[in-house]
This record gives structure tokens, C-alpha cells and sequence, in this order.
């Protein structure tokens, strides 16, 4: 009688994905220099803390680890490399529960491999990666919770749900969005146990937002506004389109007949975040990457979908062959910095950094940048600052009161992308950017220390009145600088008693040296 051998060490096909899929990341993550927002991000974990200016700090936290471990971008990479593994490990996971047959991983592996936002999101080291890693783990999670509603399922979700938070505030419309599919969890008692964990465990942060005057709210409801474009709403419709793919995922998730509430939970929960950021698309402009937590329920849908419909799967799978193909020139692209893609890795960071070296031997302080001096701080093992104005968006760098003092009265040069006066250096990086640099000497700012304090007359103001509010300024004007500007923000905030509204009102003073 023959008797099938199972081998010791032999993986399932899930164990199987993850490993190539680990070993793709870790490769990707040593040789491919920094890119996108993952300097500034880096840069947050030199400096722990609870909270950050524009997000929560678990990504502070997994770079300032893997920084223990190797100090270069593997450094910076390996927990969200090893974070974007697990996801496809999950989603195998929740995809074998859902299904009575066995797993075409060929198929798992186009659906997640095809994915421009997948693959990104699997191995750099920027929020969204532990956003769509403990997205996944959440659902996986959440069905272990709806079969078995225990103390220990509820406790594990509500620290899922926490690190959830923690990792992006998007995390709150998987949360509210999973609710809202099974609005009968509000009579479970296990459910207020998820809720008080996740409660506790996010306390620290909310204590954070508190004590610093609540930065991040302020900034993404009240300062980073903008009017209503149609640009805005047509762009975010064609970017979701094409990415979605392209249209594969999203089509098979809205045709998709759920078979029970978890994947109405899934359905809700993906179909719901594209909703809510098309309905936010009226209110400003929508970055490509903030419907990234609706991936893993797109893709478990899409499987069960296509696995359903044989002939949809015959017709998907063309253009995801196509975009798989896309996904890995792009992954390639990044290795050998074949041709610089915006935002993404038109820098060549190394280059920049000994160029800029090179052309001064000054302290640096980038205008208008981010992005720039946090490269020039990894690659450089060098001090540098950077100031903004007040029509680019705040940064980390306005809260570095530390590094904001050490160069103050120092001679500086000032790196802007155009032109300050006559005597602006133009500097170009090999496939990289162009840059001014701009000496200035006995540089002052005020970006962290100037506190401008008034009390307005116990008088009635109507909304159009005129206040003249004193401000002496010492030693701001640099004389042997004629041709500068230099700029003041001033924002008031009232509450006016009749309707206790608040009003933002922003001037901004130009005062020449000349005068």
C-alpha cells in the first residue's frame, strides 16, 4: 500500500508566499535608497515620542527599532518589510477560511502581486505599510471574533484595533465602517470589552494630542482646508480606476453577492472608504494611497469573485498580468534608479547630499522642503534645518525647537528651489533635482519661539471691525541683505460670544530691509 510522505519541513502555500514575498521585500529594502516621505519618517524616530505633528508614531517606533538593528535603509525597512509580508500571509488566511476549496495561490499571488499600492505598501517604511498590515490582521482577527465572541477574541481586537490607531488615523474608518456592517455588535456586551481595550491601550496618545494643543486635528481640519475643484474630484475617480486593477478589484468587490456577515463586512468596509474620500474629494484635493485600507477586503472579494465566475476570471486576468508587469518595472526601476518618478525617487538622495556638501561649507537650512533636509540628515550624518512659509503646509521641522536654537545667528545657507537674489548659486543633482543656494549670514527664525500674546479690550466687536495690534520686531532685518524678505505669520484665533463659532483669520506682513 502506498502511503503519501509528508515531510518535516514542508511549508503550505501560504508559508511559501510569505517566504518569496519576504525575501522580494528584504532585497528591495537593502538596495533600494530612501525614497518618498520615508526620510521624514526616519527622522521622527531620532526623536521618540507619543505623538507626531501630522500622524501617530508607530512608524517612528518600527524605524527606531530596525535602527538597533542595522543603521542604513534595511535599517529603516525590516519591520515594515517583514509587516507587508505578513499581509499576504493574513489575507491567504482570511481568503482559506472563506473558501471550501482549496487556494489557487497562483491566483492570491496576481491579486496581491499586480497591486501597484500592495507592493509599495509591503516594504516602505511610512504609515500606510502598518495601516494595511493591521487592516488585514483586524479582519482576520474580527471573523475569529465574530465565530467566538470570548474575552480573549475581544481583548486581541481591541489591541488590533489600537495598533491600528496607531499606526494611521484611517484606521478609525475600518473601525467605524465595520460597525456600521454589523450595527448588532452594540448590544454585545464583548464589544464594549473591545472598545474600553482600545480605549486604554490609545490613552498615551490622546493625552499627547491634548497636551500639545491638539496639532494633528488642527492641521487636517482647520489648516489644510481647501475649495472645492472638480480637478480634484475627476482626478481621484481616474487614480482609484486605473489602481484598482486596473477596475478588476473594485468591479468584482460591487458585484460580489456576500455569503455571510464577515464578508458584508468586508464589502462594506472597502466600498465604504472609497465613498467616503470621493465624498471628501469635494472638499479638497485626495491623495491616491488614503483608500489603501480597503485592499485587503477588495482582494478577498476579488478572489471569491473570480474563483465564483470562471469567465470574469478569464477576462480579469489579462489586465492583471499587465499591471503585474507594471509592478515589477516599477520595483525595478527603484533598484537601478532607471528614470526618476515624482515624489517617489527623483532625488538621488547620495548625490545630493555630496553635491550640497561640496558647494558649502555652511549649515544648511532648506526653504519650502521636508523631504530634502530629512535625506541630507540620513545620507549626510550632518546638522541641517528647514523653515516654511505660510503658503507651504506645516512640518515636523516647526516643532525642532532644539535644532531650530542651534543655528541661530549662525552664517547659513539657504537651499530653495528658485532663486532668492543675485547672488543665488544654482546647483544640479545628477538624476535628481535643482536647487539655489542662497548665503545668508546671522540667520534668525522664529519658527518654534515667537508666542505673540494680546488681550483684547473687554469691548463688543461686529465681525468686519479693524484691530490694531502692536508687534515690535529686534533684530530681524539683516542689513547686509537688501534684496531679502522677510515674512510673518501672524494667525489670531477669536471666539466671538455671540454665536461662539471660531475664526481663523491668517495675514501675512512682508517687511523689506530697505525700509
Amino acid at each position: 500500500m502506498n502511503r503519501k510522505t509528508t515531510h518535516l519541513f514542508a511549508l503550505s502555500p501560504a508559508w511559501v508566499l510569505f517566504l518569496v514575498f519576504l525575501f522580494i521585500n528584504l532585497v528591495q529594502s537593502y538596495f533600494t535608497p530612501l525614497i518618498n516621505d520615508e526620510p521624514y519618517y526616519w527622522l521622527w524616530s531620532q526623536q521618540v515620542a507619543l505623538g507626531y505633528f501630522d500622524h501617530p508614531p508607530l512608524i517612528a517606533w518600527l524605524i527606531g527599532a530596525g535602527n538597533l538593528l542595522f543603521h542604513n535603509e534595511l535599517g529603516v525597512r525590516i519591520f515594515t518589510a517583514l509587516s507587508g509580508s505578513f499581509t499576504l500571509l493574513f489575507l491567504y488566511k482570511i481568503i482559506e477560511a472563506e473558501t471550501s476549496k482549496p487556494v489557487n495561490w497562483k491566483l492570491v499571488a496576481l491579486l496581491a502581486g499586480s497591486s501597484v499600492f500592495f507592493n509599495l505598501y509591503s516594504f516602505m517604511a511610512i504609515p500606510d505599510t502598518p495601516l494595511l498590515f493591521f487592516t488585514t490582521l483586524f479582519l482576520w482577527q474580527f471573523r475569529r471574533y465574530l465565530n467566538n465572541d470570548n474575552t480573549a477574541n475581544s481583548i486581541a481586537l481591541g489591541l488590533i484595533c489600537a495598533l491600528l490607531l496607531y499606526a494611521k488615523y484611517h484606521g478609525i474608518l475600518v473601525i467605524g465602517l465595520t460597525v456600521l456592517a454589523n450595527i448588532k455588535l452594540l448590544k454585545k456586551r464583548s464589544f464594549y470589552l473591545v472598545f474600553i481595550t482600545t480605549t486604554i491601550l490609545f490613552i498615551p496618545h490622546i493625552w499627547w494630542q491634548f497636551t500639545n494643543n491638539f496639532p494633528t486635528l488642527r492641521f487636517h481640519f482647520i489648516e489644510n482646508l481647501s475649495e472645492f475643484n472638480f480637478k480634484n474630484v475627476f482626478s481621484y475617480l481616474g487614480e482609484q480606476l486605473a489602481l484598482t486593477g486596473p477596475v478588476v478589484l473594485l468591479l468584482s468587490t460591487l458585484f460580489y453577492k456576500t455569503q455571510n456577515p464577515f464578508q458584508r463586512t468586508l464589502k462594506v468596509v472597502s466600498l465604504g472608504i472609497f465613498a467616503f474620500f470621493l465624498i471628501s474629494s469635494f472638499r479638497g484635493m485626495i491623495n491616491a494611497y488614503w483608500t489603501l485600507a480597503a485592499w485587503p477586503g477588495l482582494i478577498v472579494i476579488a478572489y471569491l469573485q473570480l474563483t465564483e465566475k470562471k469567465k470574469a476570471q478569464k477576462l480579469a486576468v489579462p489586465f492583471l498580468l499587465i499591471s503585474l508587469a507594471f509592478v515589477i518595472f516599477i520595483r525595478i526601476n527603484f533598484l537601478f534608479n532607471l528614470f526618476p518618478i515624482p515624489n517617489f525617487n527623483n532625488r538621488n538622495p547620495q548625490k545630493m547630499v555630496s553635491t550640497l556638501k561640496k558647494a558649502s561649507n555652511k549649515p544648511l537650512v532648506f526653504v519650502n522642503s521636508f523631504i530634502d533636509p530629512s535625506l541630507f540628515l540620513f545620507y549626510g550624518n550632518d546638522s541641517c534645518y528647514a523653515i516654511n512659509n505660510s503658503n507651504y503646509k506645516k512640518t515636523q521641522f516647526n516643532y525642532m525647537a532644539k535644532q531650530e536654537a542651534q543655528i541661530q545667528g549662525k552664517d547659513v545657507v539657504l537651499v530653495t528651489n528658485y532663486a532668492i537674489n543675485n547672488e543665488s548659486k544654482l546647483v544640479k543633482i545628477e538624476k535628481g533635482r535643482q536647487y539655489y543656494l542662497s548665503e545668508y549670514p546671522n540667520f534668525k527664525s522664529f519658527q518654534t519661539t515667537a508666542h505673540i500674546d494680546y488681550s483684547f479690550p473687554d469691548k463688543k466687536y461686529k465681525a468686519e471691525s479693524k484691530i490694531m495690534i502692536p508687534i515690535v520686531l529686534n533684530n530681524t532685518i539683516n542689513a547686509n541683505q537688501p534684496d531679502s524678505i522677510q515674512q510673518i505669520n501672524i494667525i489670531f484665533n477669536m471666539k466671538l460670544e455671540k454665536n461662539g463659532d471660531l475664526y481663523t483669520c491668517t495675514k501675512n506682513y512682508q517687511l523689506n530691509s530697505n525700509k
